[in-house]
């Protein structure tokens, strides 16, 4: 059975579980970890306390009151079983529960599986750069 929580988790087990991931290919992995566990909110999911996905957000634009996704990871061997899905959605509850009216993220152009999963779910394209696309959902 898959559960998805918020967590405190550990940092050791979230730099554990990001380390083998493309994200520690384009950043500095134990600063990041350090970084989002100290000031991002994180959606975790797991299967037999095992995390097979991650929704790791920032709820700190007050004035715009806008939740920003750094990151969402699903395990390979979990996709297509409606797992990000539920990981934006419990990001989304928590979001309207703390009077966010919208959550945006950045994806790349190239990246067709989070572009199909963000769709589904009803972001949309509110800005777009060469290799990028900035994306958003209203919560209100």
């Amino acid at each position: 059975m898959v559960l998805v929580n918020i967590e405190k988790i550990d940092e050791l087990e979230l730099l554990e579980y990001l380390k083998n991931t493309p994200l520690a290919n384009k950043v500095e992995i134990k600063e990041y970890t350090h970084k989002v566990c100290t000031n991002a909110t994180i959606f975790v999911a797991r299967e037999n306390e095992n995390i097979i996905g991650v929704n790791i957000v920032y709820f700190n634009d007050r004035i715009l009151k806008r939740g920003y996704i750094t990151h969402i990871r699903v395990n390979e061997t979990h996709r297509k079983l409606g797992i990000g899905g539920l990981l934006l959605s419990k990001a989304m509850d928590y979001a309207r529960e703390h009077n966010f009216t919208s959550i945006a993220l950045e994806v790349r152009k190239n990246n067709e599986i989070a572009m199909h999963l963000y769709t589904r779910n009803g972001f949309t394209i509110y800005q777009e750069t060469e290799n990028s696309y900035y994306m958003k959902k209203s919560i209100i």
